[in-house]
This record gives C-alpha cells, structure tokens and sequence, in this order.
C-alpha cells in the first residue's frame, strides 16, 4: 500500500523526464512491450517462491483480489491483471489522462522464478498498445513519450519490489509475549 503511494510520487517526479523513447524492452516475436527475466534464487524451493510470490501479490497490490486472476500451488503460477493511471501537466499540476492496462504472472521453480509483464495498453477502443507511442509520426508525441516514461518507471519499480521480496522469505508475524 505505501509502494503504491511511493510509486505514484516517483511517476509524478519523473514525469516529462522522457523526451526520447523510453527504453522499453520490446518483445521481437509480438512487437509488443514485455518485462520479462527468469531470476535465480538460489536454495529457494518452487513451493517457497510461488509463496513468496502470492505474498508479493497481496501486499504490493492495494486490492489484490481484484488484481489476483488465478493462483495454482501445484504448478506455481500466480497471474493478475491491473491498470495504472497516466497523467499529463497541461496546467502546470497532474491531470489525469486515462488508464493503461497490463497483465503479470510469475511462474516458479526450483531455485528461480520467471516474470512476465505484458499485454500493456492505453484502455481506449481499440487497445492502444504503448509501443506505438515510439512511432515519431504519431500525433502528440512528447505527450505520448511522457506517458511511455510514467509507464515504464512504474514497471522499473514494480521489477525491483518484486524481486526484493521474492529473494527473501516471507516475514513472520511478531506474537507479542504475555
């Protein structure tokens, strides 16, 4: 809940930083934006890590049963859907521009974990994916770099608090000794 405060401050700190294209990783199958890694945590069972990452799930996320799509144990997968705000600074202050989608899943297994960010979009009909905010001949496009950058640095940030959690067990809770 405060990563999510946290986010937000740094999205509106960065935004406007952008004002070439934003480095985001695109996928050369799908031509599409995806984060994705297989991460190596060495000594961690596929059981403790679907753990660590279905705790992950429940705390980053403000409401993860809205988020959380399915989660399966056995398989160690855990998979969400979620959307985050875009904003621009036409008048100096954030003003709110419209909502991009994404889908995540983190699959685990013995001693590594693989995420997978994809699926981003600009809800509008039809779905604007976010890789055509690269296109130089696209209209409005130090607007659309500026969203592509607060898209991305949430994503940054998203990666590095997931992998922070994941590489560590989950915290117990402190009983209070009567």
């Amino acid at each position: 809940m405060k990563q999510l405060s946290i986010l937000f401050l740094a999205l509106i700190a960065c935004y406007g930083t952008v004002t070439a294209q934003a480095p985001v990783p695109i996928d050369k199958t799908t031509g599409h934006v995806v984060y994705t890694e297989v991460v190596n945590v060495n000594g961690a069972s596929a059981n403790d890590l679907y753990k660590r990452a279905y705790y992950w799930f429940n705390t980053f996320y403000t409401n993860p049963s809205s988020v959380i799509i399915s989660y399966n144990e056995s398989t160690g997968l855990v998979k969400g859907k979620h959307s985050i705000m875009v904003y621009d600074t036409l008048d100096g202050k954030p003003n709110k521009k419209g909502m991009v989608k994404y889908e995540i899943e983190i699959q685990a297994k013995e001693g590594r974990y693989k995420y997978t960010i994809n699926e981003i979009y600009f809800f509008q009909t039809p779905k604007l994916y976010i890789e055509k905010w690269l296109d130089a001949s696209a209209p409005n496009k130090n607007v659309q770099y500026g969203y592509l950058g607060q898209v991305h640095q949430y994503m940054t940030d998203l990666v590095a608090n997931m992998q922070k959690t994941l590489s560590q067990p989950i915290p117990t809770e402190k009983k209070e000794d009567w």
